[in-house]
């Protein structure tokens, strides 16, 4: 399907929100296909990814894709096997520094003076 990346979000916004059926082999009718359990929540299956989150067996980042294409992120929620928030925990400014080792200092003044790679970009 080459519709474009609009049309491509707007099908994985319709199977997102169980509005999507399919006609399984042996069936006779058509069934929602639920994705996430929007009534009850509980029942879905909340993961993360990341930094601080390794002990559980995942690596400190996610990565997608292959190659040159490959994109890694530091944090990824997923909901029931499907990534729906990732986030960088760098700066833009340098690599090195995160949200986990700025000095306090730096992170209490929202003056305007205050310099841009004290703030986590999410």
């Amino acid at each position: 399907m080459t519709d474009g990346l609009i049309a491509a979000n707007e099908r994985m916004v319709t199977w997102m929100r169980g509005a999507r059926t399919h006609k399984f082999v042996g069936t006779d009718p058509y069934v929602p296909i639920r994705l996430i359990d929007f009534e009850n929540a509980r029942s879905n299956r909340l993961v993360v990814s990341g930094p601080g989150f390794a002990h559980q067996g995942s690596s400190a980042e996610v990565t997608f894709g292959v190659g040159a294409h490959s994109r890694r992120f530091d944090v990824v929620l997923w909901v029931n096997g499907l990534p729906l928030v990732v986030g960088e925990t760098k700066t833009p400014v340098d690599a090195s520094v995160s949200w986990l080792n700025v000095p306090s200092t730096s992170t209490t003044s929202t003056s305007a003076s205050a310099p841009a790679s004290s703030y986590p970009v999410f």
